[in-house]
C-alpha cells in the first residue's frame, strides 16, 4: 500500500534500466528509440515525446510536488495510518518524506503523463541510457493509446487495483525493454520462453538513500518491486497467449486485483475471484467515532503477504495470503481527539474485514495473523480457536475474530 500515482519510474534495480555510473546522460537517442519501441510494442506513436535531463534536486522537487502537494492529503495520511497500525510501516517512519527519498534514490528516469514528456536522471551511464529511454517511451505509447494516468487514480481505484494496474503497465514496459536488449545480443524474446529465466527479472533490491537516516521499510521495497517482477510474469502469460495484442486487450479489461497478477490463470479465465466488501464497524463503537471513515481501502493478496512477511517467514506469509476472497479496511477517528503528540498514536478505530475462498483458507490466515502479531507485540504465541487479543500502548487493543470464511480485525485506540 504505497502511492503508485507516478508510474513513470524506471527503477535502477531492474534489469531494464541498468546501473548509474556517471553523469553522461543526454536525450539524443530519443528519436530513434521511439521508432524501436513502437516497432517492438506494435503501437504507432501519436505525438512527439519531449525529453529532458534532470539532476537529483530537480527530480526530488518534482516528486515532492507530485507526492506531497498534488495527491489527496487524506489518501496519503490514510495510507500512513493504516500501514502503521497494521504493521507494514514502522510507527515512527516519516511516510511522505520517505516516499520522496526512496523514489529519488532508485529511479533512472520517469515519464510524466500530464506533460507527455519524460525525464532522464543526469547520473545515468551511457550504457544504461538506451534501456531507460525505451522503457519510458513505452509508457508514453501506453499513455497515448490507453490514457494510463487514469488507471492509477487513488480517488477512483483501491490500492489493490492500482498495484494491479501498475503491474500491467510496468510489466509491459519491462517486456519491451527486455526484447530490445535481447535483440541486440541475439537472445530469445520474452514470447520465446515457456518459463522466464531468472536473468530476466530484477537482480538487485531497492536501495536506501545515502542521505536517509531511516532505512526504507522492507515492505516498501517489496511493493515497489512488485509491478516490475510480478508484472513481467503476468505480461509474459499474455504475450505467450496472444502476443503484444494480448496486452492491448488487457488495458480494455484491466486486472482487478493483485490476486489476478499473482495468479494469471484467474485473469485469463475471466473470473473475478473476490467479493466487494464494505467496512464493518462494531455497534458498540459507533458512538465514539466519526460516522464516515476517514479512509477506506482494499488491500489485496499481495499486501497481505507483504504485511505477514514482516513478522513471519515469507513462505508462510504467501501461503496464508493465498485463498484471498476480498477485503476492506477502514479507519474512523475518535470524535474527541487526545492531545496532539509528535509521535504516532492510534486516535481512532481501524476495522479490517477479510473474506476467504474456503473455511480452511480463513483459518490459515487467522492463525498466521495471530502468530504474526504475537511476534510483533512480543507475546508468547498460543493457537486460539476463535479470537486473538493484543494490547499496545500506542496502538491500543487489537482483536482478531473468525467466523466461517470471514476474518475480522479491530484496533481500538486508547
Amino acid at each position: 500500500m504505497i502511492s503508485n500515482k507516478i508510474i513513470a519510474l524506471c527503477l535502477l534495480s531492474t534489469v531494464a534500466c541498468g546501473s548509474p555510473t556517471s553523469d553522461q546522460a543526454n536525450c539524443s537517442a530519443t528519436g530513434p528509440a521511439i521508432k524501436i519501441a513502437s516497432k517492438i510494442r506494435k503501437l504507432p506513436p501519436l505525438e512527439k515525446v519531449p525529453c529532458e535531463v534532470h539532476g537529483k534536486e530537480q527530480i526530488a522537487n518534482f516528486l515532492v510536488e507530485k507526492v506531497v502537494k498534488n495527491l489527496d492529503r487524506n489518501i496519503l495520511k490514510g495510507q500512513e495510518i493504516v500501514g502503521k497500525l497494521l504493521g507494514s510501516v514502522p510507527l515512527d517512519y516519516q511516510y511522505q518524506e520517505g516516499l520522496v527519498e526512496i523514489y529519488t534514490s532508485n529511479l533512472g528516469g520517469y515519464y510524466e503523463p500530464g506533460s507527455n514528456s519524460f525525464v532522464m536522471a543526469d547520473w545515468l551511464s551511457e550504457e544504461a541510457q538506451g534501456p531507460t529511454i525505451i522503457h519510458e517511451l513505452v509508457h508514453a505509447l501506453q499513455d497515448q493509446h490507453f490514457a494510463i494516468e487514469k488507471l492509477l487514480d487513488g480517488e477512483i481505484y483501491s490500492s489493490d487495483q492500482i498495484s494491479a494496474h501498475s503491474a500491467l503497465a510496468e510489466g509491459d514496459a519491462s517486456a519491451v525493454t527486455y526484447d530490445y536488449q535481447a535483440s541486440r545480443v541475439n537472445k530469445p524474446s520474452v514470447a520465446d520462453y515457456k518459463v522466464l529465466p531468472e536473468g530476466v527479472f530484477p537482480t538487485e533490491s531497492i536501495k536506501d538513500s545515502d542521505n536517509s537516516q531511516v532505512k526504507t521499510p522492507l515492505a516498501f521495497k517489496k511493493m515497489l518491486m512488485f509491478p516490475y517482477s510480478e508484472g513481467l510474469k503476468f505480461v509474459h502469460r499474455l504475450i505467450r497467449q496472444d502476443g503484444y495484442k494480448g496486452i492491448n486487450k488487457a488495458y480494455k479489461r484491466l486486472p482487478e486485483s493483485t490476486e489476478q497478477i499473482l495468479h494469471p490463470e484467474l485473469y485469463i479465465s475471466g473470473k473475478k475471484g473476490f467479493k466487494e466488501l464494505e467496512p464493518e464497524l462494531p455497534d458498540q463503537l459507533k458512538d465514539r467515532v466519526s460516522t464516515e471513515p476517514f479512509y477506506k481501502d482494499r488491500l489485496g493478496e499481495f499486501y497481505i503477504s507483504v504485511l505477514l512477511s514482516e513478522m513471519i517467514p515469507d513462505w508462510e506469509a504467501k501461503e496464508a495470503a493465498s485463498g484471498w476472497g476480498g477485503d476492506k479496511v477502514a479507519y474512523y477517528p475518535f470524535k474527541e481527539q487526545s492531545s496532539k503528540s509528535t509521535s504516532f498514536k492510534n486516535n481512532g478505530v481501524l476495522t479490517w474485514t477479510l473474506a476467504w475462498d474456503t473455511n480452511g483458507d480463513a483459518k490459515e490466515f487467522f492463525h498466521a495473523l495471530g502468530k504474526a502479531y504475537s511476534n510483533r507485540f512480543k507475546v508468547r504465541y498460543s493457537q486460539r480457536p476463535k479470537n486473538y487479543v493484543f494490547k499496545d500502548r500506542r496502538i491500543g487493543q487489537t482483536v482478531i475474530l473468525i467466523e466461517d470464511k470471514k476474518v475480522g480485525l479491530v484496533m481500538i485506540g486508547s
